[in-house]
C-alpha cells in the first residue's frame, strides 16, 4: 500500500457578513379593530411571535402605520443595544 505525504488544503472560513446582523427581525401588521371595523390596530412581530400590540385603535390606517413604525423602532433600539 502506497502512502502519500501531503495534506489537503482547507478553505479559510469567510468572516461573517455584517449586513446579516444589521437587519432587525421585527415587522408590523395593521389590521381592522375587531370591535370597531372602521378603526385600526397594529401588532409588532418577530417571525410568528407577537411582541406587542397597540394599546388602542386608530382612526386611520396611516396613523396606525406611523405608530407601529415607532414601536418597531423602539424594539430595534433595544435589540441593537442588547448585551
Amino acid at each position: 500500500m502506497r502512502r502519500t505525504n501531503f495534506v489537503l488544503a482547507t478553505e479559510t472560513p469567510l468572516p461573517h457578513n455584517a449586513s446579516m446582523v444589521d437587519t432587525h427581525p421585527f415587522t408590523f401588521r395593521i389590521e381592522a379593530d375587531p370591535l370597531r371595523e372602521s378603526r385600526y390596530r397594529w401588532t409588532v412581530c418577530e417571525g410568528n411571535q407577537i411582541h406587542v400590540r397597540s394599546p388602542h385603535s386608530y382612526a386611520t390606517r396611516r396613523e396606525a402605520e406611523k405608530e407601529a413604525a415607532k414601536a418597531v423602532s423602539r424594539r430595534e433600539d433595544r435589540w441593537r443595544n442588547r448585551g
